[in-house]
């Protein structure tokens, strides 16, 4: 038992040494979205830095953590337009959103088309 578990530390120690900084805020990010998307300053909290220790760590893995709220959101996004019982606007707003403008805008850069013609094509190809 004592072995087996010693291999365990020793194989958690390694992968979490393997998992770059931008990949445990993208996993604390995920985590957290069922209350809201944390801000920039709950997460530096999180890993015991300040928002400008955050910010250098992600820009040395050429991230921000914009970009990792956004690779987020899009995912999401386009798991909830597929579920063709929510809004648009309900999704919008799910997501942080303003007003539905503002995802459309959002969604568009992302993907190159608005929300209803994403679902639309989604809703057509299955």
């Amino acid at each position: 038992y004592r072995l087996l578990e010693e291999k365990l530390s020793r194989a958690l120690i390694n992968r979490s040494e393997q998992i770059s900084f931008s990949d445990k805020v993208r996993a604390y990010i995920g985590a957290n979205i069922p209350e809201n998307f944390p801000s920039q300053e709950e997460v530096a909290q999180h890993f015991c830095l300040s928002v400008s220790g955050l910010k250098n760590r992600l820009k040395k893995e050429g991230s921000t953590f914009r970009k990792l709220v956004d690779e987020k959101r899009f995912k999401l996004a386009e798991q909830f337009i597929k579920n063709e019982d929510r809004s648009l606007k309900e999704i919008g707003y799910e997501l942080g959103f303003s007003d539905q403008s503002a995802f459309n805008r959002a969604f568009k850069r992302w993907n190159g088309l608005n929300p209803g013609q994403f679902r639309s094509t989604e809703t057509t190809d299955n």
